[in-house]
C-alpha cells in the first residue's frame, strides 16, 4: 500500500537529504501492526477496503478464509470484521493482545462468550448479552436496526460506557443498568420507567433525549451533558443538574427559546445546535464560560451582543451572518481562538490576545487586520477552485507559524510560517519548512504515499494537480 520512498524523493544536489530519507525508510519498515481488518473476498473486494471504506485506520487486512494460517501480531490492539466471525477467529483473538473489536458485517456468533481480553465492542447489530465478555468496559451500537431491545440486567456489570443510537423506540430498564457506568448515550423517545427512577449515580458523561431529563435531576457527578430536544418538549429551570460544566443542546423541531435560568451557572463549555432563539447579551450571565460554539445554529437573525470576559474560544455560525461583525458581537478582550464561521464581510480589529483564527477562504479577500499575536490560521474552503487566498508576504503577522486549508494553497508564504496542513477531500498533506525556499511534503493521496522536497510554487502546482485527479 505504501511505496518505497526511493521512488518518491527528488534529490536536489544543493541539499543533504539522507537524514530525511532514513527517517522515512525506518518508519515504513518498522511500522507495527496495531489494527486489522478481516473481510470476505466473496462479498467485499480488496479494492473497496483500500479505498478506505472501513472504520479503523487499518495496518493489515486479510480474507476470513486465510485467518487460520494468519499470525496476529503482538502489537495488534483492534480488529474490524467486515465478514462474519467464526470460531477460528475467536480462538485466535483469545490468544492475542487485541482489546477492541468491531462488527461491521452480519453476526453469526457461536455459543459462549467472546474472549475475556476484549474490553471494547462496536457493532451495527444487537449482540445477545449472554455473548458479551464479562470484563467488557465499552459497548457501542451505532445506528442499531435490530428488533431486540437491550437487556440491561444481563449487561456485564463491568461496563463503564454504553452508547446506543438509531433505536429511539427501544425500551430499556434504566434501573438495571450496570452500576459502574460513567458514560451513557441513549436517545430513547419513549419509556415506561417511573419518574422516580434514576440513572447510575456515577455517570459523568451523558447524552440523552429531553424525555430522560427527569432521570438525572438529582445526579451530582455529571460534567458533560448532551440533550436532544424531541417534539414540543421544553426544558424547564432545574431540569439540567447544576453540576454540569459542558453542555450541548440540539433541536431539530420548532424553535426553542434559551433563557438564563435553564443553563447551569458554572457552565464552561456551551454548544448550541439547530433551531434556537435567545436574547442578545444573554451569555454575559455565565462568568465561567470559556467556550461558546454556535457553528450549527440555524437562526441567522440573532445577535450575540456582549460576551463574558472569561470566554477564550468562540465559534460563529456557518450560516451567513446578516450583520457587520462589530454589530453582531463584541469580542472579549481575552479571546484566544475565533472561528468566523459563515461571516464573509469586513473584519474589524480583533483582540490582541488571539492565537488561532479560522476563516472562510474568501474572507481573506475582504479588508482584514490580523493581530500580531496570531500563530495559526485555518482557511475553510467555500470559494471555487482557483480563487487562492490573497495577500502577499507582508500581510501575514510575524507571529504566524502555521496555517491549514481545505481549499487552495496561498500564493506566497511569509518566512515565519514553518508548517502548512493541506486537506482537500479525503487527502491530507503536511508541508514542513526546511529552509527559506524549500519544504518537505508528505501525506496520502488515496492509498498512495507521497513524499518530496521542493519550492513553494512547485508544491502548489503539484498538490493541486493531485487533488484534481
Amino acid at each position: 500500500m505504501i511505496k518505497s520512498i526511493d521512488n518518491l524523493f527528488g534529490i536536489d544536489g544543493n541539499f543533504k537529504l539522507n537524514s530525511y530519507r532514513d527517517i522515512f525508510q525506518r518508519s515504513i519498515k518498522s511500522k507495527s501492526i496495531k489494527s486489522l481488518v478481516v473481510y470476505d473476498e466473496k462479498k467485499t473486494s480488496l479494492e473497496y477496503i483500500k479505498k478506505g471504506y472501513t472504520h479503523c485506520d487499518y495496518d493489515d487486512c486479510l480474507n476470513i478464509d486465510d485467518i487460520e494460517n494468519y499470525e496476529i501480531s503482538t502489537s495488534c490492539r483492534e480488529i474490524e470484521f467486515l465478514s462474519k466471525i467464526n470460531q477460528i477467529s475467536i480462538d485466535k483473538i483469545s490468544r492475542s493482545n487485541i482489546k477492541s473489536i468491531e462488527f461491521s458485517g452480519k453476526l453469526d456468533l457461536v455459543e459462549g462468550r467472546l474472549p475475556l481480553n476484549i474490553r471494547s465492542i462496536k457493532s451495527k447489530r444487537h449482540i445477545d448479552e449472554s455473548r458479551l465478555p464479562l470484563n467488557l468496559k465499552k459497548l457501542t451500537y451505532p445506528y442499531i436496526d435490530s428488533e431486540n431491545a437491550i437487556d440491561a440486567l444481563q449487561l456485564p456489570r463491568s461496563l463503564t460506557s454504553l452508547s446506543c443510537l438509531g433505536a429511539p423506540n427501544h425500551q430499556i430498564d434504566i434501573r438495571s443498568l450496570p452500576p459502574n457506568l460513567k458514560r451513557l448515550t441513549y436517545y430513547n423517545s419513549i419509556t415506561d420507567t417511573p419518574s422516580s427512577a434514576r440513572l447510575p449515580l456515577g455517570l459523568t458523561n451523558v447524552s440523552i433525549s429531553s424525555h430522560w431529563l427527569k432521570y438525572i435531576a438529582d445526579l451530582k457527578s455529571i460534567e458533560i451533558l448532551q440533550i436532544k430536544i424531541l417534539d414540543e418538549h421544553r426544558i424547564k429551570p432545574g431540569d439540567i443538574p447544576s453540576c454540569v460544566t459542558h453542555l450541548i443542546l440540539s433541536n431539530r423541531t420548532s424553535y426553542k427559546t434559551i433563557t438564563t435560568d435553564i443553563i447551569p451557572k458554572k457552565v464552561k463549555y456551551l454548544r448550541i445546535n439547530g433551531e434556537f432563539e435567545f436574547q442578545a447579551n444573554i451569555f454575559t450571565e455565565f462568568q465561567q464560560l470559556e467556550t461558546l460554539d454556535i457553528t450549527t445554529l440555524y437562526n441567522n437573525n440573532l445577535v450575540l451582543g456582549n460576551l463574558p470576559e472569561s470566554l477564550t474560544d468562540l465559534s460563529l455560525p456557518y450560516n451567513s451572518i446578516d450583520y457587520p461583525l462589530d454589530q453582531y458581537v463584541t469580542l472579549p478582550s481575552g479571546l484566544q481562538r475565533l472561528d468566523l464561521g459563515g461571516y464573509k464581510g469586513e473584519i474589524p480589529e480583533m483582540p490582541s490576545s488571539l492565537k488561532t483564527l479560522r476563516v472562510r477562504e474568501n474572507t481573506a479577500e475582504q479588508p482584514v487586520t490580523i493581530p500580531s499575536s496570531v500563530e495559526t490560521i485555518h482557511f475553510r474552503k467555500v470559494a471555487e477552485r482557483g480563487k487562492a487566498v490573497t495577500g502577499g508576504k507582508e500581510d501575514w503577522p510575524s507571529s504566524l507559524t502555521s496555517i491549514s486549508t481545505s481549499g487552495t494553497l496561498p500564493l506566497q508564504l511569509s518566512k515565519s510560517i514553518n508548517r502548512v496542513t493541506y486537506y482537500p477531500g479525503i487527502c491530507r498533506y503536511t508541508i514542513q519548512r526546511l529552509n527559506e525556499t524549500s519544504f518537505l511534503v508528505y501525506g496520502l493521496t488515496g492509498t498512495r504515499f507521497v513524499a518530496f522536497i521542493s519550492n513553494w510554487e512547485t508544491i502548489r502546482n503539484l498538490l493541486h494537480s493531485l487533488d484534481d485527479k
